[in-house]
């Protein structure tokens, strides 16, 4: 559950290390050759780099994500990591390609039947649309996180997600 809650936050997560050991986890993988090991390293990177602002690696290590799990047809990290994309956008001020990458992977993510994901990643999405000044679509896309949220029952997420609605009245 600490897993869960700590990609949501920086205050709940640090991601100078979850990049120091995805690099690591991801050089064990090529070692061996574990190929979904290598997904999820990059998944992790890529999520990471874009929390931390490095536009440029969220973008190669989202990219490299897409790529590799459009090969093993992981439809999850797949969603994951085109919302990777969507942040790194944000961050660049292309609100455009930003928001059409995150519309992409939250419906792969929504197929993928992954609630508690689909929650986490539309609190991202609602936090990009604020910062393009859309209030109207940052509530929309928290309430459909809560009912998300909602659904898998995690507590924490579902009161961080109505302290968010209540700041935006």
């Amino acid at each position: 559950r600490q897993r869960q809650m700590c990609i949501r936050d920086r205050e709940w997560c640090d991601f100078d290390t979850a990049i120091s050991e995805a690099t690591a986890a991801l050089e064990s993988a090529g070692r061996i050759g574990d190929e979904m090991g290598r997904v999820h390293a990059i998944a992790t990177l890529a999520y990471a780099s874009g929390k931390l602002g490095n536009a440029g690696d969220a973008l190669r290590y989202g990219n490299e994500g897409v790529k590799l799990s459009k090969a093993s047809s992981n439809v999850k990290v797949l969603g994951g990591c085109y919302v990777y994309l969507g942040i790194a956008h944000s961050l660049e001020g292309d609100w455009e390609q930003s928001i059409q990458y995150f519309e992409k992977g939250l419906a792969l993510q929504d197929r993928a039947d992954s609630p508690l994901y689909s929650a986490i990643l539309r609190m991202d999405f609602a936090d990009t649309l604020l910062k393009k000044g859309d209030v109207k679509g940052a509530k929309k896309v928290l309430r459909e996180a809560l009912r998300f949220a909602r659904m898998v029952g995690v507590a924490p997420l579902v009161r961080a997600i109505e302290r968010e609605l209540k700041k935006l009245g």
